[in-house]
């Protein structure tokens, strides 16, 4: 399946992890979400924004979470099968034709691309799998469950309070870490991390901190950042 944000989202079930980790707000950048503008999927734990890589990158046809500029990339188009496109209707959530077209499209298994379900590999039209299920939460339930899962999250990153060992078998040993906590909340520390001190693909760490590093080697990291952006050294 896949890892990290787009992970937890994708294998998301009702109470199976906090609702901040598989919700989207919609933000129109261009026209009326409902009558076909395009929009962003900002997600709402992390902040950062729903992307689907294109070819001819090495991950090509996946979805990655990020806080990336906005490109055409990032812009998609919610498709009704019929209307009004009002939310109360499965759609279809296809990326802008300038970064191909594809439709969104979750092939099971957790695995969602940007692809169709059989080779060669194009963009995904509309499919059975790629009808998406929408749901609007209001602030109120939100927060409710932010508050419920305040100390699961705490669990999660008690493994971190102590820097007496960064290795990260320890951090793997420790009963109060498991998927969820590697999907959910790893990877945006990861993210700060690497916005805090620079890193890029290629760059140095040699500023960041002993903390930082330990943290970065604790959370595993190098498995959601992209490929060749340096750990801390």
């Amino acid at each position: 399946g896949e890892r990290g944000l787009v992970g937890a989202s994708a294998s998301a079930e009702a109470g199976a992890a906090p609702l901040e980790a598989a919700a989207w707000r919609l933000i129109e950048v261009e026209g009326s979400w409902s009558r076909g503008g395009w929009v962003q999927l900002r997600h709402v734990l992390s902040g950062a924004f729903l992307r689907l890589v294109p070819p001819p990158h090495p991950l090509q046809w996946t979805f990655s979470v990020d806080g990336q500029p906005a490109s055409h990339a990032s812009l998609f188009q919610l498709e009704c099968d019929k209307p009004p496109c009002d939310g109360s209707a499965p759609v279809h959530l296809r990326v802008h034709p300038d970064a191909t077209g594809a439709r969104l499209n979750y092939r099971g298994d957790d695995l969602v691309r940007g692809h169709g379900n059989a080779p060669p590999w194009a963009p995904a039209p509309r499919l059975p799998s790629t009808r998406i299920a929408m749901q609007t939460i209001s602030l109120s339930r939100l927060a409710a469950d932010m508050r419920q899962w305040a100390p699961r999250r705490r669990a999660c990153y008690a493994p971190c309070a102590s820097p007496a060992d960064g290795e990260e078998s320890s951090l793997r040993a420790s009963p109060a870490w498991d998927d969820l906590c590697a999907d959910v909340y790893a990877q945006p520390v990861c993210e700060s991390i690497a916005r805090v001190h620079g890193a890029s693909p290629g760059g140095g760490w040699g500023s960041a901190p002993p903390a930082a590093r330990l943290r970065w080697a604790r959370l595993g990291c190098h498995k959601y950042l992209p490929p060749g952006t340096s750990p801390p050294s």
